[in-house]
This record gives structure tokens, C-alpha cells and sequence, in this order.
């Protein structure tokens, strides 16, 4: 099953995500700064939860891209 018929919207979606994560980063940073622990650990357990989503598309674009190959025959089936 091919994940996304659109790849080109799939990666603008990772770049999103990625820019989104990046931000959560530097919120986390901040809050622990200010020794506002409890809202850094909730921006810890929000980026964790986002590099999962985010580890779930790549594989899921990665996967659709093989597959495409392979139909087209420009990737064998298995590795030798």
C-alpha cells in the first residue's frame, strides 16, 4: 500500500513538522531557563511524541518511494 499518492505534499509535511519540533526545542530550552520545569517537561513529552509521528511519515515516504522504483523496475525486488 503506498502511504501518500502526493509525495511532494508529504515532504512540505516533514519540513512542517520539522520546523514545529525545532520550535518545541527551543520552548522546552526557555522554560527550563526560567526554572519552569513542569512546562518543560511538558514540551519534552510533546517532542517525543512529535519525533515519533515524524519517524512515522519519513518511513512511510521512504517505503511509498521503493515501491515506486520497483514498479517501474528500476530497483530489484531483493538484495543479493
Amino acid at each position: 500500500r503506498v502511504c501518500c499518492k502526493r509525495p511532494h505534499l508529504v515532504r512540505f509535511d516533514i519540513a512542517y513538522r520539522l520546523r514545529l519540533l525545532h520550535r518545541r526545542l527551543l520552548l522546552m530550552k526557555e522554560a527550563a531557563k526560567n526554572l519552569d520545569f513542569l512546562q518543560a517537561a511538558q514540551y519534552r513529552d510533546e517532542i517525543i511524541r512529535m519525533q515519533k509521528e515524524l519517524e512515522l511519515k519519513v518511513s512511510c515516504q521512504v517505503r511509498s518511494q521503493v515501491l515506486r522504483l520497483r514498479r517501474f523496475g528500476l530497483l530489484a525486488d531483493r538484495v543479493a
